[in-house]
């Protein structure tokens, strides 16, 4: 068996998709504040014939069926506040190492890498003209998820591992 399927086409190798994307944006600006606000939404339909004859996938390897993001952010107190919250989430979708239907059915836990929804949040404050602090925190709920394969080559992970909860604390001074 051809270990290096995932990169080889043939004859045989066919995707078909259907989808729809979305943006929707949303702004309000105030002498004493601002407030803005954006959801994109993707969404995909298809299925994938699988080189050298090895089947036929209900889904694309590396696309899952649904992938959103909303960010609102608000700017307040004579805007020397800002504060942003980013929403993303994505379903869960077939990994590009999958080389056969057989194998894929067979092999689903480790095969399909599982949906997630994350929060993101950030707030500053502009001291002055020139100075500014923020903290910021990425994955706030702490959310365990796996990413898009990287490459689609051999060299991906099963499973590709996202960063847990972070946090940035910072200080900024522009010279001008």
């Amino acid at each position: 068996m051809n270990l290096n399927l995932p990169l080889v086409t043939s004859d045989e190798s066919r995707t078909e998709l259907i989808g729809i994307q979305s943006s929707f944006l949303f702004k309000y600006e105030n002498p004493g504040y601002d407030f803005n606000s954006s959801l994109h939404l993707n969404f995909n339909l298809g299925k994938e014939s699988l080189p050298e004859n090895a089947g036929q996938l209900d889904g694309i390897r590396g696309l899952p069926m649904f992938i959103g993001q909303w960010d609102a952010s608000v700017r307040f107190w004579e805007k020397r506040f800002y504060f942003r919250l980013a929403a993303n989430f994505m379903t869960s979708h077939i990994s590009r190492q999958v080389f056969a239907e057989d194998w894929y059915e067979n092999n689903r836990d480790i095969a399909d890498t599982d949906g997630f929804f994350t929060v993101d949040v950030l707030l500053k404050y502009k001291a002055s003209r020139n100075f500014q602090g923020y903290i910021k925190c990425n994955n706030l709920f702490n959310t365990n998820y796996g990413g898009i394969d990287a490459t689609g080559t051999l060299d991906d992970l099963y499973y590709n591992p996202q960063p847990l909860r972070r946090f940035w604390f910072g200080l900024s001074y522009g010279i001008e």
